[in-house]
């Protein structure tokens, strides 16, 4: 009997959001709020005058739809959007430092040009020379951290979050278009990794500089295919701060040049102490030269290869000596002075 409409009972339920069925009462409607996206069952059930309920009761389908901002396709959109910021981030920073690279450059070159004209300068452009290599390496190690704890880690957190979006999706399209996604970011993140090492290992800043050579050895070693060890006589080396860097630099292009002119089958790179010195040769079974060939390529305005690294361990009193003979291989010295007089301090 349903004669009496104020007497009949309800009670609805959300399939998927409801846990169990919601006593209504004589209330003919029903409210929600903060439903989240997606497919639900709305039941409701009532009872007669007598309070008898019919449990099979009526249902619709409902279909809530997520506003733009919750799509699978917007946050693709933003993730994609950030990527490329950052990437746009990392090349306008990039080509903002070759510039600067550039100029200083160009002025080092207009000095060198000048100073067989003005021989007094010649002191102040050796100093120069050094002090840019030095600025160089600290923006390169600036860069190599900035690489490492910003765009790496973005790009690390990017993935999680995109590989989670990818799991919790319940569009496989979904899930499909992003793998190609993450798996380029993957690769930028190897490549960035990568590129942190070419641009300033960390190693040296961190276990120095007999560290830093005995990975320069291997790297080289794994990278070029060439049989290359690494020797130390276990002595203490006391250096100015500013001498690791200049020294790892000038071993790391002296072993360049054993690769791409003096086709060795074997290499050795070896560091030792020799009165109040350091003393890091580089070793092969190369070709060999006639060393008095030399004396060119150490006049001003000859490129940047063996004069160059002259010029920048001159204003620390520290010198570059070259012994080869033709098919007799070449011995490559990094002479530098220890400093004794601090290491005496800290004693």
């Amino acid at each position: 009997d349903y004669a009496e409409i104020n007497a009949n009972r309800y009670a609805y339920m959300l399939e998927g959001a409801d846990k169990d069925w919601i006593a209504a009462g004589t209330r003919r409607s029903a409210s929600y709020i903060q439903v989240n996206p997606g497919d639900y069952v709305f039941r409701v059930k009532g009872t007669n005058n007598d309070g008898v309920w019919n449990e099979e009761g009526a249902s619709v389908r409902v279909r809530i739809l997520p506003p733009f901002w919750m799509t699978a396709q917007f946050q693709i959109l933003m993730a994609i959007v950030g990527i490329a910021a950052l990437i746009t981030v990392y090349k306008l920073r990039t080509r903002s430092i070759k510039r600067q690279r550039n100029i200083l450059q160009r002025e080092v070159d207009e000095r060198k040009v000048a100073e067989s004209k003005l021989l007094s300068n010649q002191q102040r452009l050796r100093k120069l020379a050094s002090e840019l290599t030095l600025a160089e390496e600290r923006e390169r190690r600036r860069i190599a951290e900035g690489l490492h704890d910003q765009i790496g880690q973005n790009l690390a957190f990017t993935k999680r979050r995109l590989s989670s979006l990818g799991k919790e999706s319940k569009d496989k399209l979904v899930s499909k278009s992003l793998e190609p996604v993450i798996n380029l970011i993957g690769e930028t993140i190897n490549d960035t990794r990568s590129l942190t090492l070419e641009i300033s290992p960390p190693i040296l800043y961190q276990l120095g500089l007999k560290s830093a050579l005995k990975w320069l050895v291997e790297h080289f070693k794994n990278q070029h295919g060439i049989p290359a060890k690494f020797k130390d006589d276990g002595l203490t080396k006391p250096l100015d701060e500013n001498l690791p860097v200049l020294l790892f630099q000038s071993a790391r292009e002296l072993l360049f040049n054993v690769i791409k002119h003096a086709k060795a089958n074997h290499l050795e790179v070896s560091m030792s102490r020799m009165d109040d010195n350091i003393c890091i040769s580089i070793t092969d079974d190369g070709v060999g030269f006639d060393a008095e060939t030399l004396s060119d390529e150490w006049k001003p305005g000859s490129g940047f290869g063996i004069f160059s690294i002259q010029e920048r361990l001159n204003p620390f009193g520290g010198k570059l000596v070259i012994r080869s003979k033709p098919g007799e291989g070449t011995t490559s010295t990094l002479f530098a002075p220890l400093d004794t007089a601090h290491a005496e301090l800290e004693e």
